[in-house]
């Protein structure tokens, strides 16, 4: 029962995210019907680096 009870957790964690991203995807403005859409990089990557702890 235990065995049961995890591979529902982890199946609901992966709906759950998986529900997640889609949403965010349909969610996302469309481009312009008309004309050649130009994407531009953006300026710098979203990257998340934590912040050094500073020694003492």
């Amino acid at each position: 029962m235990k065995k049961f009870t995890r591979t529902a957790a982890a199946l609901a964690a992966t709906l759950a995210l998986t529900g997640t991203v889609w949403a965010a995807t349909i969610t996302q403005p469309k481009p312009p019907p008309h004309g050649p859409v130009i994407v531009r990089p953006a300026p710098h990557p979203p990257v998340v680096v934590p912040a050094p702890r500073p020694r003492r």
